[in-house]
């Protein structure tokens, strides 16, 4: 029986704050690339630009004001940054999904005990740990939408 050719999909994560955490994944290669993008709605607009290759999925983690939202973060870059995507995943007919933070802060964790660390989809330590916030939101969002794809990974470590 022939095999069936691999379909090369560019899946992206994105974590978004002053500094946002962004995962990108091209299943040519093994691991994703994990990145921390500073300056807040400016540098991610400024950085989205440079993103040359279309992707074929993007997943974004959800940011919802409450009443005690300013005294957590009293900026509004997480939400600007959710709309920009937003609207270029609409202009550009990319599926965007929305994650919650409780649902992928499940695959981080201090040091060893992280599930995006133990597959290898993190090996570098970044101050506030954004990164590797990109890569549990790119998990998550593989997880509900192209499961096969991960599942191998996460039988692999439990």
């Amino acid at each position: 029986m022939p095999s069936v050719p691999r379909c090369t999909m560019r899946y992206i994560a994105v974590d978004p704050g002053l500094v946002t955490g962004v995962a990108y994944w091209n299943t040519d290669y093994d691991d994703p690339s994990t990145y921390e993008v500073p300056g807040g709605i400016r540098g991610f607009v400024e950085w989205w630009r440079g993103v040359t290759s279309p992707m074929d999925y993007v997943y974004i983690e959800d940011w919802t004001v409450r009443p005690n939202t300013h005294k957590l973060t009293p900026q509004p870059d997480p939400y600007l940054i959710i709309g920009y995507v937003q609207g270029k995943c609409i202009e550009s007919k990319v599926p965007f999904m929305k994650i919650g933070p409780s649902e992928h802060k499940s695959f981080t964790g201090k040091g060893k005990q992280s599930k995006v660390r133990r597959i290898g989809w993190i090996t570098e330590t970044t101050p506030d740990g954004h990164a590797e916030d990109g890569a549990s939101v790119l998990l998550s969002g593989l997880l509900r939408t192209h499961r096969d794809l991960v599942t191998p990974l996460l039988k692999e470590i439990a």
